[in-house]
């Protein structure tokens, strides 16, 4: 016998389909036929775990079959039903969802509680079955406010809704029943604390009054001192009481430095009391504090010459304190400002007028400067050319300054002629070099540039001296 190809193709997708689990069309149902219910399981298997009993009549809708079970969903759970326990749902196809009867209750007040006690609802398919609609899902509206509100509710992927109303809570009024044991507010507070204040509603439906809490208070000033009337609301801005309370002013209660003063130490010459920097703080019995500005405090202790001193800070009718050290003044150093002229003819003698224009000046250790014409200088040798060290001293501080001790002959006049000429040039070129050697006068007469030697660059001053193009004591040599 000669065998299809297509007849091998049908017979493979028969078994594969007997086989294989099987996925199903979403809105293919089924009803629960088992008179006491059928268990949904975890797995495809009735040794699996149970994870729900599904009571019969139930619709379900099937996802996928394997090894005669449906996968489904019921009451927020997914796992397999046995087909053993089902039926089929004639038609394969919901059609909508029918409120057969509504909740007991459709009428609330607001803030009540919704309940969904006597909802029935049937599912009806398309071919006109109706089951139960068992397990459906219902979303509560909103029971805070007041209005009509629909109320939803779901199963199988179909929904329907019906209609409460929220009606305002019946209150007549309410009545202040105890006054909060505080019936003051201090001036500029943040808060007002209303503990004791006890609010009791009463009813136009002939229940009981009943205290209530939630309740505002509206109508507080706290910058505005004397009788004030705080308005009590309950739920609607029509429903209020009132009672009173006195906004007292607020009172200092203690000062703070809170910035001690940049100057804490002072010298006996200097005890004027410096405030830069400092910072005082008054507290207030309602918690919070402000700066006062230094001028409006009274310093009434002044700094003495004693080592330490207390300072006394006075503002309103309290007081404060810091501490400052008071130090003698001593000088530490001397500075000088040399005298204009440093250099000086071989052979001079440093007298006063030799030094006119030597400032002496004594530093303090309180920073403070003090020309002082209490010194002494030492006397130097000035028989010998070149830099020397002059020490000057005030008690037992020294300075030093530096002169020259400089050849009596021109600058340049290496061979004191008279004159500065070629000939000194030349000289000073030789002796650059090194083919004669010059004495310390001549030393003193030829280095022109002042760098304490003979140099080419000294011949070269002199020679340029010599020829009128640039004067030595245009140098400033």
């Amino acid at each position: 016998m000669k065998i299809r190809p297509v007849s091998v193709f049908l017979a493979a997708l028969i078994l594969f389909f007997c086989f294989v689990p099987q996925s199903l069309a979403a809105e293919e149902n089924y009803i629960v036929a088992a008179e006491d219910g059928a268990w949904l399981y975890y797995l495809a298997s009735d040794a699996s775990a149970k994870l729900t009993l599904v009571r019969r009549g139930t619709v379900l809708a099937a996802y996928e079959q394997s090894a005669g079970f449906i996968k489904t969903s019921f009451d927020g759970y997914v796992g397999w039903v046995s087909l053993a326990d089902l039926s089929p749902a004639e038609g394969n196809g919901l059609w909508g969802l029918l409120i057969e009867s509504l909740p007991e209750k459709t009428v609330y007040y607001e803030d009540e509680a919704f309940l969904s006690d006597g909802l029935t609802v049937t599912a009806v398919y398309n071919d006109g079955t109706r089951v139960p609609a068992a397990g459906f899902t219902v979303s509560a509206p909103d029971m805070h406010s007041v209005g009509k509100k629909q109320v939803y509710l779901s199963w199988g992927g179909k929904t329907a809704h019906f209609q409460i109303e929220v009606l305002r809570l019946p209150i007549d009024h309410i009545e202040i029943t105890s006054l909060p044991a505080v019936l003051t507010l201090i001036e500029d507070s943040d808060t007002y604390d209303y503990t004791g204040l006890a609010v009791t509603a009463h009813y136009s439906d002939g229940r009981e009054p009943a205290p209530v809490t939630g309740f505002t208070l509206s109508g507080i000033d706290p910058l505005t001192v004397g009788r004030q009337t705080v308005t009590v609301t309950y739920k609607y801005e029509d429903i209020t009481a009132s009672f009173e309370i006195e906004v007292v002013p607020k009172k200092e209660i203690n000062l703070r430095l809170t910035r001690i003063p940049d100057k804490t130490v002072y010298y006996e010459n200097d005890l004027a009391p410096d405030l830069t920097g400092i910072e005082l703080t008054v507290d207030y019995d309602n918690g919070k504090s402000a700066l006062v500005r230094p001028d409006r405090a009274e310093f009434r202790q002044p700094i003495s010459t004693e080592y330490k001193n207390t300072i006394l800070v006075y503002y309103s009718h309290f007081m404060t304190e810091y501490h400052v050290d008071v130090l003698k003044e001593e000088p530490v150093r001397l500075e000088l400002d040399p005298p204009p002229v440093t250099r000086f003819p071989i052979g001079s003698e440093l007298n006063e007028d030799a030094l006119l224009g030597l400032r002496v000046y004594k530093i303090y250790n309180s920073g403070r400067k003090e020309q002082t014409e209490d010194y002494a200088v030492d006397q130097i040798d000035t028989s010998v050319f070149g830099a020397q060290t002059v020490n000057v001293y005030c008690g037992e501080l020294s300075a030093s300054f530096t002169v020259n001790i400089v050849s009596d002959a021109a600058p340049g006049d290496v061979n004191k002629d008279g004159k500065v000429n070629s000939v000194d040039a030349r000289l000073a070129l030789r002796c650059a070099a090194r083919i004669i050697v010059f004495t310390d006068e001549q030393v003193s007469a030829g280095d022109v540039n002042g760098d304490g030697r003979i140099t080419t660059a000294d011949a070269r001053i002199i020679l340029r001296h010599a020829s009128r193009i640039e004067l030595i004591s245009d140098r400033g040599v």
